[in-house]
Parts: C-alpha cells; structure tokens; sequence
C-alpha cells in the first residue's frame, strides 16, 4: 500500500520521512487506529519471494526491500567418478564452488580415482566457509565402493549409487549421474573386479540477514557451481559417472 499527498488538487505519491536520533529515515510501515483497530496505513516493503540459480556460471541477485529476513542457501557441484579399466582409466573432474557477495562459499567435491584394478579411492567432500552454517561435502565411497557423495542441506542431492551389473553386461557398467543440486557420480565397474572411486559431494552453507545487514537495490555476485566430469573408460573399459551442478537458493519476507 503506498501513501499520497494531494498538491494543487492531484494526488501524487510520497514518500514519509520521519527523524530518528536527529536523522531523517524513510518510513517503511505505518499504522493509523480506526476505531480501536489498528489498520495499515503505509507498507514499502517488497513481499515475501524465493529464487533458484540453477545454470553454472556467473549470475547476479538485486536484494529486495525485504522486512523481516533474507536467506542464502548454496550447494557446491558434486565431484565426478572415476572410471574403470584394465589400464588407463580416468580421474573423475571435481565440482565448481558455489559462492556469494560476503565471502560465502560452498565448495564442489573432488572427483574419484579411476581403477585399473580393485577399488579404488573416493573423492572428498567440497569445503563449506563464511555461513551461519556450513556443512562440508560427503566423500566418494561413504556408502560403499563407487558411491557417489551425498549433498548436506535441505535441497541437497544424492549421491549416484553404483550402476547395476550382472551376467547379461559382463559385470561391467558406466557409473551414473548424480543427483541435484550437487551429488557425487558414482564410479565406473568392469568384470565386477574394477570400480572407480565415486565423486564427492559439495558443500552446503546457509546465512540468514535481518533487515539493515543489506541493503535494498544492492547487487549480489553469485557463481553457481559447475558438475565434475566423469572418469574416462580408458582401454576398452567403463566411464565414471559425471558429478551433478550446483545451486543457489534465495527466499526472503
């Protein structure tokens, strides 16, 4: 609801001032009493909203004049698998940090080590720093040889589970993708002997502003964190799966 002053018979648009501290501030809400019921006479504000940055790469957020709280969820990129092979097989690619204006920065997991022979090692889980709450990435193979990590957070995404062999494949399979925003690739398997390390997960910060940490018009940098590529097959063997993206997450009222 916005508030008027009638110049020269027109009504146009105002906007009230009152003095605090002997400083003049903007009046966002105010209230009149009609009757004995206090009814709203006066809200700037913007209402409540979310928004998702799900494309990697770099982006930007205009912060709105929110009047109660802003917050920033972030999810780092998942790392990917490695794959398998009698010789040659590929290291996994590690996921891209997801990071904020303010130093907030969720990290992407690091990719699985391919395996030429036994299973081999998962990669770590991405570096959270700069939140109310940061929670580091699961590592590759938490949950067994060739799992993908799993992303912490309310949105985060699975990890890739092992790709299913039997007889019919050789017992051999290309590892899949993991979930998003953020699961680690699960690791290629070949002749059930070979499994590449599965891709760790990103990290997951959140921070939560109160009204007057930012400020309203204000541009925040954003990057959203890329998927870690899969683990190559080598000579004659089976890719890693590929990590999956990262995301940002904004809501405010």
């Amino acid at each position: 609801m916005s508030i008027g002053v009638k110049v020269s018979g027109a009504w146009k648009d105002a906007t009230p001032y009152v003095k605090v501290g002997g400083v003049w501030k903007p009046v966002s809400q105010a209230y009149v009493k009609v009757s004995g019921v206090w009814e709203e006479l006066l809200n700037s504000f913007d209402p409540s909203g979310s928004q998702s940055f799900t494309t990697p790469g770099a982006d930007s957020f205009v912060v709105p004049n929110y009047s109660t709280s802003l917050i920033i969820d972030l999810y780092g990129g998942g790392g990917g698998a490695g794959g398998a092979a009698t010789s040659g097989a590929g290291n996994g690619g590690a996921g891209g940090a997801s990071t904020c204006t303010g130093g907030l920065s969720a990290g992407g997991g690091s990719g699985g080590t391919g395996s030429n022979s036994g299973s081999a090692a998962g990669g770590s889980g991405g570096t959270a720093s700069g939140g109310d709450t940061n929670t580091n990435g699961e590592a590759g193979n938490a949950d067994g040889n060739g799992h993908g990590g799993d992303c912490p957070g309310p949105n985060g995404g699975d990890g890739a589970l092992p790709p299913p062999t039997n007889s019919g494949n050789g017992f051999s399979n290309n590892g899949l993708t993991g979930n998003a925003p953020g699961g680690g690739g699960s690791g290629g398997i070949l002749s059930g002997s070979r499994t590449g390390g599965g891709g760790g997960s990103g990290a997951y910060v959140r921070k939560t502003y109160t009204v007057g940490q930012l400020t309203p018009g204000a541009i925040l940098t954003l990057n959203i964190g890329a998927a870690g590529t899969s683990g190559s097959s080598g000579g004659g063997g089976r890719t890693g799966g590929a990590g999956a993206r990262g995301q940002i997450d904004i809501s405010w009222t």
